[in-house]
């Protein structure tokens, strides 16, 4: 994985850097690092300050030589790619790493990983990881298979056609297992979750990458991409903090924060107070959908999934999910609760298709969602019936798809469709990282 960079170390260990001018080897080398980055960003290399820091070794190096045996392949690229942009802080830095030798070193760790098959983000034995890791990867998994049975027929009228398997091109031109925005900003906010909560300054990263550098795409493309999201990228230039980036007009209450924020529920686990986890869940959607009522319905989605990862079966879920609400959730308001009302009587399950709306509007993307995980008894007979509905079917099917995946299991979903995901390993990855993240208590 990593010989893009380990193909320089014979020609980094025959150049003479003690000069203090590393040439034409020093600037191949650090075009190759920037160049790994872009291509790697299932890595996290971008915020290469926070997988350092993380792994214990941001402002503290002491014991880096004696680590470097036992860092997986994430933390020691993430070395190699903060030295190439170190030298904007300290001039000199990156050849000082040169001709330290220290370069050499993480390269030859790499190299080794690579020699060894080692996976880049190491797995941990603990239960508590296992749990974690297992939720993860049912979320985002379970959330691309719905986006890319929904992507080729996005759009079209309900009753004019039939998804029934993993297809492609249709609506966006796009091959079997092509997932949009839906997997791809769930993807790049999986990466900024933190124990209890989230970096929003990460999350804005990461956005943007994906936005304007094509980052966390499945095809080096940005193919679908709503109104009020882009708006709120754009403004996350100039703002002070991301999540004052949204909009809050009625008309930006859109499913963009729903269809991402299902990851955040690996790093809430740990949160007991509803209110508290309310407010991150509010600052979450805020970055692009503000809106109190994009906001309350995100966290009417977050609530459900914490009660399926806590072993709830999905009726049962359902009616702790009601019961939970119609007691004191003040720090919502009621003019909002009334607007839920139809998502929380407990008789949503109850109700015909023709009473469902599947169309880009966050209150009705959430009834949608629930509406077809209540009504089914798997997880293909869930997202199918999702992605079916027509309209926005790639979010109905991601949303559902999420959920549906901590109701089953990944052993629910079609290994088939799993294997026709485009960038599988890279959603694989991600998962495990942000599994680590939410439980790593040195960042």
């Amino acid at each position: 994985m990593f010989e893009a960079l380990t193909k320089y170390l014979p020609k980094l260990q025959a150049t003479d850097f003690s000069a203090g001018n590393g040439g034409p080897t020093a600037d191949e080398f650090r075009k190759a690092i920037d160049s790994f980055v872009g291509r790697h960003w299932e890595l996290g290399l971008s915020d290469a300050i926070g997988i350092l820091r993380r792994a214990g070794l941001w402002n503290d190096t002491s014991s880096l030589d004696a680590r470097l045996p036992s860092l997986d392949g994430r933390t020691v690229a993430a070395l190699v790619a903060y030295a190439a942009r170190k030298d904007r802080l300290c001039a000199g830095a990156f050849l000082e790493c040169l001709s330290s030798g220290q370069m050499a070193q993480w390269l030859a760790r790499l190299r080794a990983i690579d020699e060894a098959g080692e996976d880049a983000v190491a797995a941990e034995t603990n239960e508590a990881f296992s749990r974690r890791a297992s939720m993860a990867q049912a979320i985002l998994l379970g959330l691309a298979c719905g986006d890319a049975l929904g992507v080729p027929v996005e759009f079209l009228q309900r009753g004019t056609f039939k998804v029934d398997k993993m297809e492609g091109w249709g609506t966006h031109v796009q091959a079997p297992g092509t997932w949009s925005d839906d997997t791809s900003l769930a993807l790049a906010f999986a990466m900024s979750l933190v124990p209890g909560g989230f970096n929003a300054l990460s999350a804005g990263r990461n956005f943007q990458a994906w936005y304007y550098d094509r980052a966390f795409t499945p095809h080096g493309e940005v193919f679908d991409v709503g109104s009020a999201t882009s708006k709120a990228i754009y403004r996350m230039q100039t703002v002070v903090s991301p999540e004052l980036a949204g909009g809050m007009d009625e008309r930006d209450n859109g499913n963009g924060s729903l269809m991402r924020i299902a990851p955040l529920a690996l790093s809430l686990l740990d949160v007991p107070e509803p209110a508290a986890r309310y407010e991150w869940v509010r600052k979450a959607s805020s970055m692009t959908h503000a809106h109190p009522l994009s906001c309350a319905c995100c966290f009417v989605y977050i609530e459900y999934l914490l009660l399926l990862a806590g072993g709830l079966a999905r009726e049962e879920a359902y009616r702790k999910l009601c019961a939970d609400f119609a007691k004191d959730c003040s720090f919502i308001g009621d003019d909002i609760l009334a607007r839920l009302s139809r998502v929380l009587d407990a008789g949503l399950a109850s109700l015909p298709e023709s009473e469902i709306h599947s169309d880009g509007f966050v209150l009705h993307t959430l009834e949608a969602s629930l509406w077809c995980l209540l009504t089914t008894a798997s997880f293909p007979e869930a997202v199918l019936k999702a992605v079916n509905l027509g309209d926005d079917s790639d979010t109905t099917g991601a949303v559902t798809g999420a959920m549906a995946g901590l109701a089953y299991g990944v052993e629910g979903i079609p290994a088939e469709w799993i294997a026709d995901l485009v960038k599988l390993r890279e959603i694989k990855f991600i998962a495990l990282g942000a599994a680590k993240a939410c439980l790593s208590k040195s960042g």
